[in-house]
């Protein structure tokens, strides 16, 4: 996280708002079979070769290049745990593969001594510098700001346009299931007056237990548009499939544009925007305290005597 990404370290403190981003998040990226981890993957590699020492390994090897071995430890220190639980074996494998062609070159480039070239080892130190300022800022910065009740009906009432909906909106609830007759039956027996909250704890996986979701057409896969937008409140869809999995939505209520988001509606995003902004302010309260223990010179007036255009041109010919 750098100085521009503060505003992105929001991180909602209530398990059941967590629940409700995972499930709309797999139900309006549905389609997308991956969330380019490869190229994730290959940034993870990079980044180990980059900071990698040469250290005596005890562990077993699941793969060698030279004197450099990869171990299950370092494929687990390498990987984030919240995507640990996505991967296959062969996810793994192909991990492991990169990993070894990225060996291969990053060796060959340490015999070319092009480590030691100017432009790389200014990259490197620029690399260096934003991994420890980002774990300053981590440090510093994701913690769980106290919001009061009265801050956030002061924001809801100071804000209350940007809580007006500028599309129509759905409320629907939502549970997924991995087998077809199962859906079938779980969907004859909504309809039949079943209620869905019981029904999604029986059968439906942790992730969806009658997730509450609130949708708008334009982020909403068109297989599932067609299929739930058009029943009524009360309704239940047919299960829709996608991928290797069945889902099933029960139609509780349609919200027209122009209406407003009641505060209950709105509260976990307004806890999220409030803890923001503190977030921010803590930010600008730690830049203020460094600066003020710490000698910073600054020489503006020579700016002022030199051509940019000249200045970045020598810099380029050295």
């Amino acid at each position: 996280m750098n100085q521009l990404d503060v505003s992105n370290k929001v991180e909602h403190d209530k398990t059941t708002t967590r629940k409700i981003n995972l499930i709309k998040s797999q139900v309006v990226e549905i389609g997308v079979k991956s969330f380019s981890r490869w190229h994730f993957f290959f940034f993870i590699i990079f980044l180990g070769l980059a900071c990698q020492k040469s250290e005596p390994k005890t562990e077993e090897a699941v793969a060698r290049v030279g004197a450099e071995a990869l171990t299950l430890s370092d494929i687990r220190s390498e990987l984030p745990s919240q995507f640990r639980h996505r991967l296959s074996k062969n996810d793994l494998q192909d991990y492991i593969v990169r990993w070894i062609d990225s060996q291969i070159l990053y060796q060959e480039a340490k015999k070319r001594q092009l480590d030691q070239s100017d432009e790389v080892r200014r990259e490197l130190r620029r690399l260096e510098r934003e991994l420890v300022v980002n774990a300053l800022l981590d440090r510093e910065l994701n913690k769980t700001f106290t919001v009061s009740d009265q801050e956030i009906e002061k924001y809801y009432a100071d804000n209350h346009q940007a809580f007006t909906r500028a599309m129509d909106e759905v409320h629907v609830q939502y549970m997924r299931v991995r087998d077809k007759s199962l859906a079938d039956s779980l969907v004859a027996a909504l309809r039949q007056g079943g209620d869905f909250l019981q029904i999604a704890r029986r059968h439906a996986g942790d992730d969806s237990l009658g997730i509450d979701l609130y949708l708008t057409e334009e982020e909403t896969p068109p297989v599932i548009v067609s299929s739930v937008f058009t029943i009524y409140p009360g309704a239940v869809s047919r299960p829709i499939q996608i991928d290797q999995d069945f889902h099933i939505f029960k139609m509780i209520k349609k919200l027209e544009a122009g209406s407003q988001r009641s505060l209950s509606r709105a509260r976990d995003e307004i806890v999220a925007k409030i803890q923001n902004e503190k977030r921010q302010e803590r930010y600008k309260q730690l830049l203020a305290e460094l600066k003020n223990n710490t000698a910073v010179e600054k020489n503006l007036l020579l700016l002022e005597n030199i051509s940019i255009d000249s200045a970045f041109a020598q810099a380029e010919q050295k």
